[in-house]
């Protein structure tokens, strides 16, 4: 119903600004990347669903490739000068940041501009942001940026897992790359704010066969019951691949659960878990986007927790694992793949 009077309010009133509307879109990763890739195709329907399509609305969408291509500090500064003349040029209504990446490169850039900035799936704290670039204050905005916080599910994840396995330590495989150590720390505060720091153990790999390695050892050590697979990014054969080309290496040599901190990664092949679900967090941030653009004020919005997160398990690869699942468990599952 909610969904519905915005959408009435927005045919009824709005119709004459449709042609106006430009909105410039920056992903942080690829064209096929598991985390961003997502989380716009979730912000892109639900804009559609309010009217604001190709015909009236135009979109221009940059892929900064900070995983695979884009890799050094150099690089990214370079690609970020280029695609900030192109937003100038563009003059955009509202500039939209999808993860940690695009958000480091640019919020300092657009902070005062006058058009709206709507980030989604940041990893970092908002509050750790915020002391630099002095935005928000008690996650209400006070400049131009407002947004989604990509909050992890972690001590349900846990609490998942030992309804499962029993008790037992959990391994994280953290990448050296930049969303890996952000994503690591996330997963140590979260862990902290649960209390359950003792139950974790942490590999930081930056190879493939670092990551094997790593992998063989968890299989070994019978005090671990389950890793989380946070590798977005890995060197392989003198290039870098990204997680999609990760997850299939990873699952054919572990033999123990993967949690799945997404539903993406869990369609990809990881167990499951307590997931947060990229496209509605990316619907989330749209629906800030259409208040904006109709001309609710900035500071009536709040800087957002990702909304929904989901009970999901690949049950493909629960076969794999040879791990039956009770009935109570099936039963409580939001998604199944």
């Amino acid at each position: 119903m909610k969904r519905l009077l915005v959408l009435l309010f927005v045919l009824l009133f709005s119709v004459n600004s449709f042609a106006k509307v430009r909105i410039f879109i920056i992903q942080s990763y690829s064209k096929n990347d598991l985390c961003g890739v997502p989380q716009l195709k979730g912000f892109l329907n639900e804009m559609r669903y309010y009217g604001y399509n190709d015909n009236n609305t135009l979109y221009k969408i940059v892929f900064l490739k900070t995983k695979t291509v884009n890799i050094t500090k150099k690089q990214q500064r370079a690609i970020a000068d280029k695609v900030y003349k192109e937003i100038l040029n563009f003059k955009p209504n509202i500039v939209v940041l999808f993860d940690d990446p695009a958000f480091r490169l640019f919020a300092r850039r657009l902070l005062g501009k006058p058009f709206y900035v709507v980030f989604s799936g940041i990893n970092v704290l908002p509050s750790v942001y915020n002391k630099k670039l002095h935005f928000m204050k008690n996650r209400i905005p006070t400049a131009n940026i407002v947004g989604v916080y990509e909050k992890l599910h972690i001590a349900e994840s846990v609490e998942f897992m030992q309804k499962i396995l029993g008790n037992g330590k959990i391994a994280v495989v953290s990448s050296k790359d930049l969303i890996g150590r952000i994503v690591k720390n996330q997963i140590i505060y979260e862990l902290k704010q649960a209390h359950l720091s003792n139950l974790f153990v942490f590999f930081d790999v930056d190879s493939v066969n670092e990551l094997k390695r790593a992998l063989e050892r968890i299989n070994k050590d019978k005090s671990i019951v389950a890793y989380i697979l946070n590798t977005h990014s890995l060197s392989f054969n003198g290039k870098r691949i990204d997680i999609f080309h990760i997850i299939p290496i990873a699952i054919k040599i572990a033999r123990k659960p993967d949690i799945a901190i997404n539903t993406t990664f869990a369609k990809a092949g990881l167990f499951g878990g307590v997931a947060i679900d990229f496209k509605a967090m990316g619907r989330q941030a749209a629906d800030m986007a259409v208040k904006l653009l109709n001309e609710t004020d900035i500071n009536k919005l709040k800087i957002e927790n990702a909304q929904k997160a989901l009970l999901v398990i690949n049950l493909k690869r629960a076969k794999q694992l040879n791990i039956k699942l009770p009935i109570s468990v099936l039963n409580a599952l939001d998604e199944a793949y």
